[in-house]
């Protein structure tokens, strides 16, 4: 069986999806795909999982065409395609810089603009769930390094650590992460170093492109 929900506008599909589920009274496990995309959300259940009471409930939600429903699974097909190949662009991006970290200094790295060496971090906060730590050091720095890069952040060998961060700002003398999880207590001492691992913005702009297609009208949606 499947069910047209219109008006969805997938910024935030999985938050979006268990809204969806919660004002059809619907389980998590009784969907067995959903595609979005037309600003409409197309769910297939599976009907041994649904009551023949709920199936009759929910049959107001199934009255679309068969092309309208195509459309849907095409749209969102392609855009999901193109989205994992966009990520496995990223992790190709990601193997190519821990490859140049085995093979150049940390000095050689610096001098190419991809790594930032004798840094020490200092608390700034946390904020929407981010941790901020700020890295700096008296002398100069000189980066290709910039806002929303993906940095390896280590002490010691930088392919030992699972350090993960964002870059938030970058000045003469100091430059911002953010972390998911709270940082380990030896990004506060000195002789940290920060490794460019991915250009986030790069990536996540060709995301936001694909994704204006999802919901694309007039000449748009023909390209």
């Amino acid at each position: 069986m499947e069910l047209l929900i219109p008006n969805f506008l997938g910024k935030e599909p999985k938050k979006e999806l268990e809204m969806v589920l919660k004002k059809l009274k619907l389980k998590k496990d009784a969907v067995r795909k959903y595609y979005f995309a037309n600003n409409a959300l197309l769910l297939e259940l599976d009907r041994k999982k649904i009551s023949p009471l709920e199936l009759k409930r929910l049959s107001q939600y199934s009255a679309c065409s068969l092309e309208e429903k195509e459309e849907i699974k095409r749209v969102h097909q392609y855009i999901e395609h193109f989205k994992r190949l966009i990520e496995l662009e990223k992790q190709a991006e990601i193997a190519t810089q821990k490859e140049e970290i085995k093979r150049l200094s940390g000095k050689e790295r610096e001098l190419l603009g991809k790594a930032i060496l004798d840094l020490k971090g200092s608390r700034v906060g946390t904020k929407f769930k981010m941790h901020f730590v700020k890295f700096g050091r008296k002398r100069l720095i000189e980066t290709e390094i910039s806002p929303g890069d993906i940095v390896l952040v280590s002490r010691g060998e930088p392919l030992k650590s699972d350090l993960i961060g964002t870059v938030v700002k970058v000045t003469s003398r100091s430059i911002l992460v953010a972390f998911e999880n709270a940082p380990p207590s030896w990004v506060y001492k000195e002789g940290i170093r920060i490794d460019l691992y991915a250009n986030e913005i790069t990536f996540r702009r060709m995301i936001e492109n694909l994704e204006a297609l999802r919901n694309a009208t007039g000449r748009l949606k023909e390209l």
